[in-house]
This record gives structure tokens, sequence and C-alpha cells, in this order.
């Protein structure tokens, strides 16, 4: 999907009117951080991105894509940026100072699986769902590409809301387990009921940041930036942001006990 000229800006871009944008910021749907678009909860990072844009008189507008072809567009210069990234996965976005996660994570299994985790070794005797082009960190990703042709171990799907159709291969027992963020699969636990059927399995994950990660061809992000940081240090200092966090069932990620 390639177009240039004016028609890439109003499709893909941020386009400039008297000095307001619309600024496009893409990702595959990851609850609780972007969710379903103009639904009454798109997901806090859209939210918090939707209050700084608009506070500079811009407006946000959020799309849904597989995770690859958003990184593609947004290190093309086609959107503004992606929701969920992290300088580990893809180094050449521009991010801000202050993160607005810290992703940690973990792996979902059948309720009546006694799996424990004590090393990758111990995923070899199940296939393991992950989603393609996801960054797990080092070891895992390290494992997932040494097996990615081996379906009895590795199994990756792609598409806009890819970790629904992990959990259904799960149900199904098409796989043993599947990865992703502890906030996400909390999230989607919950919301699809099968908190009573799946169980997470800490792995004894450090955490990482994500950010909104913002295109290197747009010449704006280091501005768009910093007013992503400015309006997160206003939310935290005003009460806001706790009580925005609260409505996805997350606690602030930067505050002690969190």
């Amino acid at each position: 999907m390639k177009y240039w000229g004016m028609a890439a800006l109003l499709l893909f871009g941020s386009v400039q009117s008297a000095g307001a944008e619309d600024v496009v910021i893409a990702a595959d749907s990851w609850c609780p951080y972007n969710c379903a678009p103009g639904s009454d909860q798109p997901g806090y990072m859209v939210e918090i991105a939707a209050k700084a844009f608009e506070s500079a008189g811009h407006r946000l507008v959020y799309k849904t894509m597989p995770w690859a072809r958003a990184l593609a567009e947004a290190e093309a210069g086609r959107i503004a940026g992606v929701f969920g990234a992290s300088p580990e996965e893809a180094g050449t976005l521009i991010y801000p100072k202050q993160p607005l996660a810290r992703s940690r994570n973990v792996l979902a299994v059948p309720v009546g699986n006694p799996f424990v985790w004590s090393s990758v070794k111990g995923l070899e005797g199940m296939a393991l769902g992950v989603i393609q082009d996801y960054s797990y960190g080092a070891t895992l990703d390290a494992y997932i590409k040494a097996n990615a042709k081996d379906a009895s171990r590795i199994q990756s799907l792609s598409g806009d809301a890819p970790l629904l159709g992990n959990l259904r291969k799960l149900m199904a027992g098409r796989i043993g387990a599947t990865v992703d963020d502890a906030n996400v699969l909390a999230y989607t636990l919950k919301a699809e009921s099968l908190g009573g059927a799946i169980r997470l399995v800490d792995m004894s994950d450090s955490p990482s940041p994500l950010f909104i990660g913002l295109s290197p061809k747009l010449g704006k992000a280091s501005d768009y930036a910093a007013l992503l940081d400015k309006t997160v240090a206003s939310l935290r200092a005003s009460g806001d942001l706790a009580a925005l966090l609260a409505r996805y069932g997350v606690k602030d990620w930067d505050k002690p006990g969190s």
C-alpha cells in the first residue's frame, strides 16, 4: 500500500491545515493500551494521546492494522507513529522520555495444565502461540527464531487482533500455551470471560518500558514526544491519570506498589 503526494498525506500522515494536524497513530488491538477505535474504551494510551494532541489543537486519528505493517508505515513516514512500541523492538522510531507502561510477559495455559516456568527449555514439549513480528525479549525471541518452522513448537498469527486468535487456539487444544504482556492477557481474559478456563504463568520477566513511538520522518516528532511527556506529567499530578487507568483495571506503572 504505497500512496504518494497529497493522497498519502490525507490517508496516512499528519495533515497540516492552519497549524492544526491530523496525527495518525496505529497498532494492532492490544487492550488495555489500545483497543477498538471509536469505542467508549479505546485504550488508555489512545486516550492520553488524544488529550495531548487536542491540547495543542490537533486531532488524533487512531487506526488498527497488523503490527508489522504499522511499524513499516511509521518507519516510512506514512503514519505519525505506533502505540505500544519499545526502543529494543523498533530502534529507528523517536520516543518520549517517559514510558506509558512497563511491560512484563506471562504465559497463558489451560487451567488443567500444571505447567510451571523454569526456563525456555520447558516450552519444548508444547506448541507456543506467538504473534508475528512481536518481540518477547532476547531469550524467547531466540527460541522462537530457532523453532519458527516447527509447528509443533511455534505457531504464529498476525492480523488486527491476533491475541484473540491465539486464545481460541489454546481453548481448542491446537496450542499448549501463548505468551503476551501481563496487562493485556489479564484484560483480555476478563473481557472474554476466560478467567475460569485459562490461567497465567509468571515467567519472572523483567519489565520493559512501552511508548508511543513516533516516525523518524515526522518533522515534529520531537515536539510531539515532548507534548506527550507534558501531558502525562499533568495527568499524574492532577490525579486524572489514576482515574483513567482505573477504568482499564491497571495502576500507574511508575508509582511504588503498582
